[in-house]
């Protein structure tokens, strides 16, 4: 039996028949070069029907990529595709379901996007041209204007809307969309004017078996200059203002890039599962933790650096 979805076939409106929905897309579309449509890693597709003759490219995550593939109309191709590009004729793409539960994370403190962020003192960071950024987080809101993630002077890590930013000065770099109420680990790696960006989610099926889909972002940028930061905070920017909304669970800092199998490895462990290897380079370490009824109140406490740089909660 099929299902149409004649007012507004744009608006998924039919989880009701276990199908969450579809995009029309015509010649010219794809999640790239389409206003209306997110960026690549937003969405992914199960099915690609062919409502005229048509030439695609089909993107997946795995190697099974498919450029330049003719369907002609009413054919039908499964996979699980991340982006769907219509290069000529128009296609009807059905998103896929959820993968399975989001994987949780054991340690977590939750930011309520109105009086927490993390304060340190000021004059204690520094960076040389290579270094890295990265967190486990979990977004509560893709509605607030702007969350800032992280700001270190001129340079922040930042989610606006729906989409995740790295801003250095007056550039702006939209990375792609960053899906609420996810456990996702974040990786933004700066050498020099090379901007690299990891994402990994991790879902568990009800088999037990975890999935890791994981994503990389590459841009040029301005090299920044973080080897005398005056002011940082986690979770705000600079004056308390912009708060992130949601949780992190830990939080480092790196004088050095990371590799995506490196961050594929480190996105659900604790510091004290780190390897020697994977502590390389680390400057400071920061991991959340939600157990205040224990006494538990080492929030931003450094757990690595020598010396250690310590903050405090706004707002506890």
């Amino acid at each position: 039996m099929a299902y149409s979805n004649l007012n507004n076939p744009a608006n998924y409106q039919l989880q009701g028949f276990d199908q969450y929905g579809f995009r029309i897309i015509q010649a010219g579309m794809s999640g790239e070069t389409n206003a209306n449509e997110p960026l690549i890693g937003s969405d992914s597709y199960r099915t690609v029907l062919a409502i005229q003759d048509a030439v695609v490219n089909l993107v997946t995550l795995h190697g099974d990529t498919l450029l330049n593939k003719t369907l002609f109309q009413g054919q039908e191709l499964h996979g699980l595709f991340q982006s769907v590009e219509v290069l000529s004729g128009e296609v009807v793409a059905y998103l896929a379901g959820p993968y399975g539960i989001p994987e949780a994370s054991d340690v977590w403190f939750n930011f309520n996007g109105s009086t927490n962020y993390a304060v340190f003192p000021d004059n204690q960071f520094s960076f040389g041209s290579s270094f890295c950024f990265g967190t486990y987080l979990r977004t509560w809101s893709n509605e607030i204007a702007r969350q800032v993630i992280l700001m270190a002077d001129s340079f922040s890590i930042e989610i606006r809307g729906k989409y995740l930013y790295v801003i250095n000065g007056s550039e702006e770099r939209k990375i792609c969309v960053l899906n609420t109420g996810i456990w996702t680990y974040i990786a933004v790696n700066v050498s020099g004017t090379n901007l690299t960006v990891y994402t990994a989610v991790a879902n568990q099926a009800s088999s037990g078996v975890i999935t890791v889909f994981d994503n990389t972002y590459n841009f040029s940028i301005t090299a920044p200059d973080l080897s005398a930061i005056e002011s940082l905070r986690i979770g705000s920017d600079l004056f308390g203002n912009n708060l992130f909304y949601g949780n992190f669970a830990h939080f480092s800092m790196w004088d050095r890039t990371l590799t995506l199998a490196e961050v594929l490895a480190l996105r659900p462990l604790s510091i004290t599962l780190y390897t020697a290897s994977m502590k390389v380079d680390m400057l400071h370490h920061y991991q959340f933790s939600y157990w205040l009824e224990f006494g538990v109140l080492n929030l931003a406490n450094d757990l690595i650096g020598s010396p250690a740089v310590n903050g405090t909660i706004n707002g506890l």
